[in-house]
């Protein structure tokens, strides 16, 4: 388990101890270690030592990588040494030094117990999802007793449930249903004894809300050669809409052209379930925007597109690892499902009408939550490449077939008919129009979206913390 105390702030709490007329004398020790154990409800397992200083400096080393078994220490003494002076500083001390842990020493070990089951790897994504994308990094290396501290070292938002009950309520759902029973009585009784009944209530209403049905995501992963800018890496996985990787498929042994990609998509798609929940979505970087994907054709004897057959997004690799802006990336995606109606929407129908400099407040003040591009990029995609770094979570543009006048006139009827949020399953419904028609002039055959939720990051090491300053 990682270090949660330096050995300075160890070797003052063993020095306050050693003040503790009780605790200089071996059975004074022993005398406080059984009544600290009886407390604790077990017994602590200590590493008796020969010396008096070492004694006591394992006892504190054993209290601070167990911060809830200080204030029991402290009890123990206070009753066995009543109006001590040097217990009354060590309670001033740890008053500094140890914050209060929000678990008791008995709920930590029953959780613990429950955690004994679950893969480290899970529990890291259930971390993740708890405390958010913006939350801290769990303490490394990663292991259960560290994550329940992390946990509770997170403050939650006002008026919703701490992280760590979030986390034992997001485990329960995926343990069997005995298991689970009995953590959501332990999550039930720990809330109440918090203060926090409401709280719970209110979060498991909305895990039970109706609401979209759950996704699977193919995400194909290109990633650039730092040499060739014609060959990248190609890397897949089926994940659900949690972020738990379902399967890792099989990559190609060395990198790949931009000639070959087509191919190794409709491998990809031959090894995909066949599910009608599926969207599959490409994790690129900007020079990759040109890119038809949505047009490879599948294997099927139809050879069907595979933007007709399913939702086809595309992904901003460049945002997923930068750091720095995801925070105002979050705040667009959070507002943008809380008022996905179109006057959210930044329109941009021919190039050359706003300067950078005048497009980039545009697109970072509150309100512009989407940017419809009725045009084909140009160059270096600025427009698109500045929409990204502004934190903008929905993007449309026109591949090019399509006047852009005729291409904003489709876009405003056809694509925003359920606000924002419908765009993924607009953009395949006019897709599958356009094969249907067997028609170029389509908006369906030119239109490409950027579809980038900030909740569901496709790895675990893609989360980065937030700088601090920001």
């Amino acid at each position: 388990m990682a270090l949660r105390y330096s050995p300075q702030e160890t070797r003052q709490f063993a020095e306050a101890l050693a003040q503790v007329p009780l605790l200089a004398d071996p059975d004074g020790r022993n005398q406080v270690i059984q009544e600290l154990e009886t407390v604790a409800g077990q017994p602590l397992d200590l590493a008796r030592r020969p010396t008096a200083t070492g004694d006591i400096v394992g006892l504190a080393e054993a209290c601070l990588s167990r911060p809830e078994l200080v204030p029991l220490l402290l009890s123990v003494l206070t009753v066995l040494e009543p109006s001590s002076p040097a217990v009354l500083a060590l309670a001033g001390l740890t008053d500094r030094l140890v914050p209060p842990t929000v678990l008791k020493f008995t709920e930590r070990q029953e959780l613990l117990s429950f955690l004994s089951v679950t893969d480290e790897t899970d529990l890291s994504r259930l971390y993740t999802a708890a405390v958010g994308p913006l939350g801290p990094l769990p303490t490394q290396p990663v292991d259960k007793k560290s994550l329940l501290y992390d946990l509770e070292d997170t403050l939650p938002e006002q008026g919703s449930l701490p992280p760590l009950l979030l986390f034992t309520e997001l485990l329960a759902r995926e343990l069997d249903e005995t298991t689970a029973g009995a953590l959501r009585a332990w999550t039930e009784r720990v809330s109440d004894r918090l203060g926090l009944s409401q709280e719970l209530r209110t979060a498991r209403r909305a895990f039970q809300a109706p609401g979209a049905p759950e996704r699977h995501y193919l995400s194909v992963e290109l990633s650039p050669d730092p040499i060739s800018a014609d060959v990248f890496r190609l890397r897949a996985w089926l994940q659900d809409s949690s972020g738990r990787r379902l399967v890792q498929f099989s990559s190609p042994d060395q990198p790949i052209r931009t000639s070959e990609i087509a191919r190794s998509v409709q491998d990809l798609i031959r090894q995909a379930p066949v599910t009608p929940d599926l969207t599959v979505e490409f994790i690129i970087p900007h020079t990759l925007l040109d890119f038809p994907f949505e047009q490879v054709t599948d294997d099927s004897r139809d050879r069907q597109e595979i933007g007709a057959r399913y939702p086809v997004l595309v992904r901003s690799l460049e945002r997923l690892l930068d750091a720095f802006i995801r925070p105002r990336w979050q705040r667009k995606w959070t507002e943008l499902q809380r008022r996905p109606e179109a006057s959210s929407v930044l329109w941009l129908s021919r190039p050359g009408e706003f300067s950078r400099r005048a497009l980039q407040p545009r697109l970072q003040v509150h309100d512009t939550l989407c940017l419809v591009q009725a045009y084909q990029p140009l160059g270096e995609h600025e427009e698109l490449q500045e929409a990204v770094f502004s934190g903008i979570p929905a993007i449309v543009w026109n591949r090019g077939g399509l006047p852009s006048a005729d291409f904003a006139a489709g876009a405003r009827r056809e694509l925003f008919r359920d606000g924002a949020l419908g765009l993924p399953d607009q953009v395949r419904r006019v897709r599958m129009e356009a094969v249907t028609e067997r028609s170029s002039y389509h908006l369906g055959r030119c239109v490409a979206l950027l579809w980038d939720d900030p909740n569901r990051l496709p790895e675990p090491e893609l989360r980065l913390r937030a700088p601090d300053d920001f």
